[in-house]
């Protein structure tokens, strides 16, 4: 199983490490978002788009912890495949 973290911010998707998935292999991805930024569809169907075999399964947060940061408007997805 290969994995890779995405974060949306502002319109569109980045991963902070170089790990090349191929979006054709993606067949999960776990979206952690707050529920406003889960109300937004450009961010969804950007990832839809992106990765047109994963089942997309989410869930809401209060925030996202990353390293010593809390982002409380950022959704960050685990890419698995």
């Amino acid at each position: 199983m290969l994995s890779a973290e995405l974060f949306w911010d502002k319109n569109s998707w980045h991963t902070p490490e170089n790990t090349p998935i191929e979006a054709q292999a993606v067949q999960l991805i776990l979206l952690f978002a707050d529920v406003s930024a889960l109300e937004d569809s450009e961010a969804l169907d950007a990832l839809a788009l992106a990765y047109p075999k994963a089942q997309i399964v989410g869930a809401s947060t209060a925030g996202t912890i990353e390293s010593a940061s809390v982002h409380t408007t950022t959704r960050r997805e685990p890419v698995l495949r």
